[in-house]
């Protein structure tokens, strides 16, 4: 109860008088070593005058800005692409890599997945913690001493570094700032919304708001299902509905039940329910696809991993399981295989190829089915909705784009899902024109709460 009146007091002291204020009266909620809160205003070179939606990913990052003329726009922010793998490696020479995946087939200085991470305490009961140790190539472990005890599991890499998951995510949001003010003439922002999932609490989005405080002056939050409802009410012109906002990421899967009525600025956003499950999640898939990988290999060779010079966590073979699953989503033909090429470093062959059935693709997407049902029951349940009351579906995230998702979801709720808005898209535009409303104070989303 003291950790979250603290973190209450803080959230509501902040906009008064400051970050720093803020720092003053409560040093525990500091990076000790990383002083990662210090410098929120360090860019003074270019001028202050953007707002923007920042979707911090598990997997990769996106961000939106807002143009003269009204319309939120993805920015390109890496190697012309519209989203940045969150990702940060630390190379032999100390060098600091954000945003790119490491070269080395074996990355265990590198940091993936920390959205799962931030804001937790390493005693948090719960499976997902457990589970996520065995698919992370770096150590949870407990803070050395009190004053780290605001967030209290950090992690460890093999080279005996330790950082904390505030630090990490600061590192993300930087480089997305940058790149943005890079592609906007120098123009950094003034005003950030970043969108947090709807069953963070305080810590975790405390946490997450700190990481990207140190890099722009305004920092709000937003609900994803909330953004995502925003920016459809926004291109399509309408002021209310029920929608259904399914979200499929990386790091979890979710639901929630949004109603729009009309308010007096614009539409006013409230969510009904929300249901959420992290025992399943894109990554697991990712997983799941790496060790088929893995045992495909041994049994082709003769040899364990090890002797490939590989492991569980070989960037090589997580890029290459991604690369076989946006295959497999993009394709419905019940019988495509895919050729994948894995580089051995010392082993008996420079390259293998090992191909994948999409029967087995789909047997590793039986759970992820089964998961989704499930929750999409048990959130009109607790809306104390039938399906046809819902007047919109809204798929959010990489994994809502697998066909079978679709059928599902069809089937659930007697309609197809909107193809109105891009599933990768539509948070980081939904949290762009939040953070417009908000920079020009014409705010009527009263119930984006957390």
């Amino acid at each position: 109860m003291l950790r979250n009146a603290r973190f209450q007091l803080l959230i509501s002291l902040r906009p008064q008088f400051g970050l720093r204020y803020a720092e003053h009266i409560c040093p525990s909620a500091v990076d000790p070593k990383r002083r990662c809160f210090v410098r929120p205003f360090s860019r003074l070179n270019g001028a202050w005058r953007e707002v923007i939606g920042i979707d911090f990913g598990t997997t990769n990052c996106r961000v939106a800005v807002m143009e003269k003329d009204g319309n939120p726009k993805m920015i390109e922010i890496s190697d012309r692409k519209i989203c940045m793998p969150s990702v940060v490696s630390f190379d032999q020479n100390g060098k600091t890599i954000v945003g790119a995946h490491p070269k080395d087939p074996i990355s265990d200085k590198t940091v993936i997945g920390i959205k799962r991470l931030i804001g937790r305490s390493y005693d948090e009961d719960g499976m997902e913690l457990q589970k996520l140790k065995k698919m992370i190539p770096y150590e949870i472990i407990p803070p050395d001493s009190e004053e780290e005890e605001e967030e209290a599991a950090w992690i460890k890499l093999t080279n005996g570094k330790k950082y904390s998951p505030t630090y990490i995510a600061s590192l993300i949001i930087g480089r997305l700032i940058d790149e943005t003010a890079k592609c906007r003439g120098n123009i950094y922002a003034s005003h950030a919304v970043i969108a947090v999932p709807p069953f963070f609490d305080e810590a975790r989005t405390f946490a997450l708001r700190g990481a990207a405080e140190r890099h722009t002056p305004c920092v709000d939050v937003i609900d994803e299902s909330l953004a995502a409802s925003l920016y459809y009410l926004t291109k399509t012109n309408r002021q209310k509905g029920c929608f259904a906002v399914i979200d499929l990421g990386g790091g979890s899967f979710d639901i929630s039940i949004v109603n729009a009525s009309n308010g007096l600025c614009g539409p006013d956003i409230k969510t009904i329910a929300t249901k959420h499950v992290d025992s399943v999640t894109g990554d697991d898939l990712d997983h799941a696809i790496m060790e088929l990988l893995l045992r495909r290999l041994e049994q082709e060779t003769g040899e364990k991993i090890h002797k490939l010079g590989l492991s569980a966590h070989s960037s090589v073979v997580r890029r290459e399981a991604e690369r076989a699953k946006i295959e497999f989503f993009s394709s419905s033909a019940l019988h495509s295989r895919i050729n994948l090429a894995v580089r051995c470093v010392q082993g008996i062959s420079d390259q293998l190829e090992i191909c994948l059935e999409r029967s087995e693709f789909e047997d590793s997407m039986k759970e992820v089915i089964l998961k989704v049902k499930d929750l999409c029951w048990s959130c009109l349940k607790e809306a104390n909705m039938k399906p046809k009351q819902v007047d919109e579906i809204i798929l959010v995230g990489g994994m809502s784009r697998v066909p079978r998702v679709w059928e599902i979801v069809e089937e659930i709720f007697g309609k197809r899902p909107s193809e109105e808005v891009n599933p990768d898209e539509a948070v980081a535009l939904g949290a762009a024109i939040k953070a417009n409303l908000i920079a020009n104070k014409n705010e009527n989303l009263a119930s984006y709460s957390l």
